[in-house]
């Protein structure tokens, strides 16, 4: 008797301590519940403040590491690369034929990249620049969050979380949707790309081809660079030799202008990725306010209406069970005693 009476206590003892705090938590006074919707007010509020501050902190950031990258651009190394890797074979190019069109866009291509993907240069410098930047951002969304709200969420905040948001984000995004992300954004930076924006990112789509929504690489620059000049050889195709050289001098001048498309179009990849990266911190900033708004209506809940009513009943509820337990336990620990003995 004795043994079972002591078991019954601890279970009643652990029973009781749940009850008790529920019981404590649903009677708090109006007034401590009204000072804590305020207090999570005041932290959605300086939330939102701070994460409007870390966007344009991270606006401003991204075009720092952008215009560290495009100093590769300056001058005139990536013409002469694509003179130097390409003035021969335009010699011996009949571009009156597809299978010499085709080879030749096919160099011109392997030509840029081989370019980009030198050391120091554009495409190795923004791989260390785009991963430096969300280190970066990680750091600015755990200042604003802080420890406090951390507690809220419903995970940590750090580096691979802002990699997890980055790629559900994608994965959420349709092929359409990115691509007329690309164009709003390619809008600001290529004069020619504000009509495709304007008129949606389907067509584009269909002629480009599916990309990838990854920061580094996002707009193949062969597939976009290539869509310009195939219709033009085509109908250049029925001329006769007489205009080849014509045609051949046209190519080499054209290598000047295809350099500087392609900083344009490494300048729309950067800042693309970059943005992916800004509307990941949003997301996280966005399922932070999300959590306080639904404490705030929890609180809010307790305070008014038919929810009021129904805590009020509980707390009565409780208390009375309360007090049977308490009398249980009094006898219980009675015959504790009593066989103890």
């Amino acid at each position: 008797m004795h043994r079972l009476a002591s078991e019954a206590v601890a279970l009643l003892d652990k029973y009781a301590r749940r009850i008790r705090e529920r019981h404590e938590d649903l009677a708090r006074p109006h007034a401590e519940r009204t000072a804590s919707r305020d207090l999570y007010r005041q932290d959605l509020a300086s939330l939102r403040e701070a994460g409007a501050a870390t966007d344009v902190s991270l606006e401003e950031e991204l075009q720092v590491r952008i215009s560290r990258v495009l100093r590769a651009f300056r001058g005139s190394a990536l013409a002469e690369h694509l003179h130097s890797r390409l003035d021969d074979l335009i010699v011996e190019t009949d571009f009156r034929k597809e299978e010499d069109v085709n080879k030749f866009k096919i160099e011109q291509i392997n030509a840029i990249h081989e370019w980009l993907d030198g050391p120091g240069r554009p495409q190795s410098t923004w791989t260390e620049e785009f991963e430096s930047y969300k280190k970066q951002a990680s750091g600015m969304l755990s200042d604003v969050v802080g420890e406090d709200l951390v507690e809220v969420g419903d995970k940590s905040l750090d580096l691979n979380d802002l990699e997890q948001a980055l790629a559900l984000q994608t994965r959420q995004e349709s092929d359409e949707d990115a691509m007329q992300r690309v164009l709003d954004t390619a809008a600001k930076i290529l004069p020619f790309a504000s009509a495709a924006a304007a008129a949606g990112g389907a067509a584009f789509v269909a002629a480009a081809g599916t990309i990838a929504t990854a920061g580094v690489a996002l707009i193949p620059i062969g597939v976009a660079l290539g869509l310009g000049g195939a219709k033009a050889w085509k109908d250049r195709s029925n001329k006769t030799q007489t205009y080849m050289d014509k045609w051949r001098e046209e190519e080499r001048e054209a290598l000047d202008r295809k350099a500087e498309e392609v900083a344009k179009w490494f300048e729309l990849e950067m800042t693309v990725g970059g943005e992916k990266v800004r509307d990941a911190v949003r997301l996280k900033i966005r399922e932070m306010e999300t959590s306080l708004k639904k404490r705030i209506a929890f609180v809010e809940s307790q305070m008014t209406g038919a929810a009021a009513r129904a805590t009020e009943e509980e707390v009565t509820l409780l208390g009375a069970r309360l007090d049977d337990i308490r009398q249980i336990l009094s006898r219980l620990s009675a015959i504790i005693i009593d066989t103890a003995n």
